[in-house]
């Protein structure tokens, strides 16, 4: 996992906060990156995580390991994108005869008796994934000392606007679906290490890291561990 930060000599050559911030979003918001990396990406980075993994395995071994079994059906409880690559899994077995670890035998049960599935989020809510993430790497670099050394946030009622909030806030005006207030700023702020752990992750899992396409069991288990040290980041909440 690396971090994607200008250098300091191109914060330097930009000088101001406001036309740094402004370049920024526009390079990550633009149609091609978007579309390259993450418009096209609506599922879960456990779900991509996990997928990726079995089918590694499946091309490998011919068959899903327990361990990575037991992480699917963990999160397969509240993530939809997990139960339905249990549900592939479960279904592929049957059809091709291939073994089911045991500890999906408690998702396929739930499969069979038709329980109610975790909800599926739509197009906006992976949208909005995608801004808050862009929003908090600029974040990280209005804040860094290294970079342009601003306070991220400041006491709406008493302090002067000036902050990385604000510059972030007025950076995004008027894009729309993208625009993001002060206040749902500082929410970026407050989940900026899941957001960028989650981005980290998408990156590698598109083959730009060392991991390539496909990753194995203990990458995908160092993955999840590095997204389980922080908590979920609502796409949804606060409203922003």
């Amino acid at each position: 996992i690396w971090h994607i930060r200008p250098s300091v000599g191109i914060l330097c050559q930009v000088g101001n906060t406001s036309v740094w911030a402004n370049r920024f979003v526009e390079q990550y918001y633009t149609p091609d990156f978007l579309g390259r990396i993450f418009i096209t990406n609506t599922f879960s980075s456990e779900g991509l995580i996990l997928q990726r993994a079995s089918e590694f395995e499946i091309a490998a071994f011919g068959l899903v390991s327990e361990e990575l079994g037991q992480q699917i059906a963990r999160h397969s409880a509240s993530d939809f994108d997990c139960y339905s690559l249990a549900k592939s899994l479960f279904f592929d077995a049957a059809e091709r005869g291939w073994p089911l670890p045991k500890s999906l035998l408690t998702v396929a049960k739930d499969i069979i008796s038709c329980k109610k599935s975790p909800r599926k989020q739509g197009s906006r809510y992976w949208k909005i994934r995608t801004r808050n993430q862009v929003g908090a790497m600029a974040l990280l670099v209005l804040t860094d000392p290294t970079g342009f050394g601003l306070d991220a946030t400041r006491n709406p009622a008493t302090d002067a606007r000036g902050c990385g909030c604000d510059v972030l806030a007025e950076a995004t005006a008027g894009r729309h679906w993208a625009s993001i207030t002060y206040e749902g700023a500082a929410g970026i702020w407050r989940s900026r290490k899941r957001l960028i752990a989650e981005f980290h992750c998408n990156m590698c899992l598109r083959g730009e890291s060392p991991f390539g396409n496909s990753i194995d069991r203990a990458q995908a288990l160092q993955l999840l561990g590095i997204l389980s040290m922080f908590p979920s980041a609502s796409g949804r909440k606060p409203k922003i």
